[in-house]
Order: structure tokens, then sequence, then C-alpha cells
């Protein structure tokens, strides 16, 4: 975060200014041409594709959901600003390849939420316009459509594992992907309960453990104690505790502002990214995420043409 800032601050200079916006654009679709490229490479040439899920590089296909659902948002924003006669086409043909390329990480959250981002981020450039906003609508349904069809296997599969996760942790099992989330944030809310004002990695994990005596449904915590909690606000307050959520809060509330001031659709789609991926995972721990949701917003305050109003597109 102290890395961001530096740039941030770096990149308000008048000579950043007079160079990133000619250089970004075409820089950053490039870098999602490439990304694109290699996951379906990795899927191709994976041993059971239909059960691979892409990883790019990262420790977990989490962290390759989040990073692509970034660059696909950052090359959404660079396609607009091109200003191409045909724009509109070009953003839902990469709506297609990027929705289609996320799904292949089997990462629910992702799967889920881009869509909804990337819709919201034509809707706010395009708001006045009625007409392309009422076309574009079906387009997006259409292509969401699509792009499962080929993928219908990968979606079924994640979820039925949901259906699945939900019916073990109704049972009071909590040893499975969903149930985990669900336990860790009940623990991890116990936990922070006992410490307003915060305590080591070790005393969580005692609590925790202790907790999970007492309730046995909270045992599918017991295997992510010591890393993290799987929430962002549940994680801070467990050993922050309320200053912790405090600061948490500030650092949202900064990227918005930061977003209203600028004027700038993508900077306040690219924050709502990190706030609601925060509820399912942590962006701001692991170096991958971390690493990834900094540069995004980076790249996007290079997308971002000064503090102005976007345009209106008619």
């Amino acid at each position: 975060m102290i890395f961001a800032a530096l740039i941030v601050t770096a990149l308000q200079s008048p000579i950043a200014c007079a160079m990133k916006d000619r250089i970004t654009r075409y820089w950053v679709i490039a870098t999602a041409v490439g990304l694109y490229l290699f996951a379906g490479y990795q899927l191709l040439t994976s041993p059971d594709p239909l059960n691979y899920r892409v990883e790019l590089g990262f420790e977990h296909p989490t962290g390759a959901a989040y990073a692509l659902t970034f660059v696909a948002l950052l090359a959404s924003q660079a396609i607009i600003n091109l200003r191409l006669k045909h724009t509109i086409l070009l953003y839902l043909l990469h709506f297609l390849v990027s929705l289609a390329v996320i799904t292949i990480t089997q990462t629910r959250a992702a799967i889920l939420v881009y869509p909804v981002l990337s819709i919201g981020l034509f809707f706010l450039h395009y708001r006045h316009n009625r007409t392309v906003l009422l076309r574009t609508l079906l387009a997006f349904i259409v292509l969401a459509g699509l792009a499962a069809i080929p993928l219908k296997s990968v979606i079924e599969k994640r979820y039925n594992s949901f259906v699945t996760d939900m019916h073990s942790y109704s049972k009071n099992n909590s040893n499975t992907s969903i149930g985990a989330r669900l336990a860790m944030q009940r623990a991890g809310i116990d936990a922070g309960k006992n410490h307003y004002w915060g305590q080591s990695l070790e005393q969580r994990d005692a609590g925790m453990r202790d907790f999970a005596r007492q309730d046995t449904s909270l045992r599918g915590a017991l295997g992510f104690v010591d890393i993290h909690l799987h929430n962002e606000f549940i994680d801070t307050f467990s050993l922050k505790g309320i200053s912790g959520v405090i600061a948490l809060l500030f650092l949202y509330l900064a990227m918005f502002l930061k977003a209203y001031t600028q004027r700038s659709p993508l900077l306040f789609i690219i924050s709502s990214a990190i706030v609601i991926y925060g509820l399912s995972d942590l962006l701001l721990y692991a170096k991958g995420e971390t690493l990834s949701s900094m540069l995004a917003l980076c790249a996007a305050m290079m997308l971002t043409p000064g503090t102005m109003r976007e345009l209106c597109h008619d």
C-alpha cells in the first residue's frame, strides 16, 4: 500500500499526466490479451481441462481470478478510451472473452461479480444514452449465456459443490469450502469480541481452537486459523480489533473519495471489486493479491484523464 501511494503521487506529476493516457491504454490491452492467451495455454496443456483451475502462476486459482478481474476491467476502460467507431462492439467481444477466461479459474465469487462490475462500468459511461443501454443490456445477457455454453460442466460443478457444501453445513459439518468460510466468520467475530483492541495470531489461534472444542460446527475453521479468515473485515477485527476495522474503513473510504474527486468510473469499479472480494477473501494480506490490487489502483489512475467528469458518449 505504501508502494501504491508513492506511485499514485508520481502519476500526478505533469510529465506523467501528459504521457500516461497515450501509452497506458495500449499497454493494458496488450497485457490483457497476453494473460488470456496464457490462461488458454494452461487450460489446453493440462491433463484434465474440465477439472483444471487456471492459476497463472499464483499460489491459488482465486488469486488468478481476482487479478484477471482487475486486468479485464482495466482493459474495458482502455477500450472505451480508444474512442473507435465500433467501441461498443469491441467492449462486448472483450466481455465475452474475459468472462470465459475468469470462468475457467472456477472461482465462484469472480464468476458472479465480474459480469456485474463490467456491466456497471459500461453503464456509468453510457448512462445518459438510454437507447445504447437497452440494446447492450440484452447483448450482455446473450453473451453471458454464450460464455456459459462451452463451460457448462465447469459452472455446474461449482454450483453443485456449493449446494453440497451448504447442505453439509446445515448438518453442522463445516469441513467444506463454503462451510469453512462460514465457520471462520463466526469464530473470527467471537475471537474479536474477546479482544476488542487486538491480539496476536497465536492468541487468536488458541481462542478459535477453544471455540471449536465447544462447538463442533466450527471445526472447519481450524485449517485456516494460522493463515487468515477469508474476510477482510472479520480477519482485521479478530487480530487488530476495533482500531484495525476503522483503519480499513478509512482505506476503503479514501479509494472511493479519490474516484469521486477524479470523476473516475473505473477507479470506482476497481475499488468496489476490492471491497466485494474482501468479503470472501483477503486481498490486502497475501503478496500476490495485494500486489495485483495495488497495481490495479495505480493503472486505474493512469487511465483516468485528469480531474474531470467523464465524457458523455452519444
